[in-house]
């Protein structure tokens, strides 16, 4: 495992980017991440997190529901 440079992108569920939470680098482990959703409004969304180490890359898509 090595450090990642992770960026996690939400979308409408029209495809639209509606957010985005930027580029960190991450150590190896769990991390949590805090996301403002106020300017969003309820319903279903898709998530994109997606870690660039040097050696090999990750992407992972997931759905979630925002409750008001």
């Amino acid at each position: 495992r090595e450090e990642s440079s992770v960026s996690i992108d939400i979308f409408n569920l029209t495809g639209e980017k509606v957010a985005s939470l930027g580029l960190k680098k991450y150590s190896p482990g769990a991390h949590t991440v805090d996301f403002n959703a106020e300017h969003l409004s309820s319903g279903m969304y898709i998530y994109r997190i997606t870690a660039t180490g040097a050696k090999e890359t990750f992407s992972a898509q997931k759905k979630m529901m925002l409750m008001r």
